[in-house]
């Protein structure tokens, strides 16, 4: 069985969903986190312990880190960080020796990297998308997931090729499904 332990960081106290207008507490981001993390640990058949910090913060701070760490001036909607450099071509689920080299001893699991989050940006697009903020969130959480686990989108060959990033994703409150496309 594969679990995965988040550590969250939040820029902020807390934060609104878009329909329910109701504050969303850190428990259950975490929550959340977990459950998409393991909809993609699962999807990439990783069976180890695995953790990953998650990072809430606006538009400003995310176009701040933006710049700094990749040289583009403008916010996003997520930035992920993976701390395996993996090689071409080369996931968690087909490269658990180079994940093992991430092992903390302080969690028991092996370290993915970090996953930064606008939550200006999560709000806004759920409203464009038309679906509620939690999908949206599990949305980047698991895309960034599988970003820290070896999947690239960066360029054109890759978008187009088995290496790209799975996205789509099913949510309701209690389930988080993820479909390789």
């Amino acid at each position: 069985i594969y679990k995965i332990i988040f550590e969250l960081l939040i820029a902020f106290a807390c934060f609104y969903t878009l329909r329910e207008n109701k504050i969303i507490g850190h428990r259950h981001v975490i929550d959340l986190s977990e459950k998409a993390g393991e909809a993609a640990l699962n999807a990439e058949g990783v069976l180890l312990p695995c953790s990953a910090t998650v990072r809430l913060c606006n538009d400003d701070q995310i176009h701040c880190i933006n710049r700094e760490y990749r040289n583009i001036d403008s916010s996003t909607d997520v930035l992920s960080f993976p701390s395996v450099n993996w090689r071409y071509n080369m996931t968690a689920g087909k490269d658990e020796k180079r994940l093992k080299s991430e092992y903390d001893d302080v969690t028991g699991s092996y370290f993915l990297g970090d996953i930064i989050i606008s939550v200006d940006h999560a709000k806004t697009q759920a409203e464009e998308y038309g679906h509620s903020y939690q999908r949206e969130m599990a949305y980047l959480i698991t895309h960034s997931m599988f970003h820290l686990m070896g999947y690239d989108h960066m360029e054109d060959e890759e978008r187009n090729n088995t290496n790209g990033v799975p996205t789509l994703i099913s949510t309701d409150d209690s389930k988080i499904k993820v479909y390789m496309i």
